[in-house]
């Protein structure tokens, strides 16, 4: 059945990955900056396994056509790629250089999970807007083994 958990958990973590990415570029204090590094990473984990999550939710319910559109590829490339896969290794890249060579790396990190942030709530709008017009996957929702429970 479709879950909106994964999507609300993927939500959920991409705001506590940009917000201690926010931080982070202002930040000057090296035992802080280092804790934001790791809150925003391991943030930015679980919006990646929640993002698989909901992946599976949609193949299950029979709605995953509606991520096949545009809208759908700039979440895969833009939110996924850019905004979670990138600032890992970003993160991961810079932790391994370490103070000053390694900050440039968290700097972009920041920055791109920032915009892979802004990019996920955008391209969710597309995709809802996507699927509504098309009644073949909109219905898909609406099918009770696709409720939420309390609703059967």
């Amino acid at each position: 059945a479709a879950s909106p958990r994964a999507l609300a958990v993927r939500f959920g973590a991409a705001s506590v990955a940009s917000a201690a990415a926010a931080l982070l570029l202002a930040e000057r204090d090296p035992k802080a900056r280092r804790a934001l590094r790791l809150l925003a990473a391991g943030a930015l984990g679980v919006e990646a396994a929640a993002a698989a999550a909901q992946a599976g939710d949609y193949r299950k319910a029979g709605v995953e056509q509606a991520t096949k559109g545009a809208w759908g590829k700039a979440e895969k490339i833009f939110a996924t790629g850019l905004g979670v896969v990138a600032p890992l290794a970003l993160f991961a890249a810079g932790a391994a250089l370490g103070g000053r060579r390694g900050r440039p790396r968290a700097q972009a990190a920041a920055l791109a999970t920032l915009a892979g942030s802004a990019m996920l709530r955008i391209s969710t709008l597309g995709i809802g807007d996507e699927s509504a017009l098309r009644p073949e996957i909109s219905l898909r929702f609406a099918q009770p083994e696709n409720l939420p429970k309390l609703l059967h």
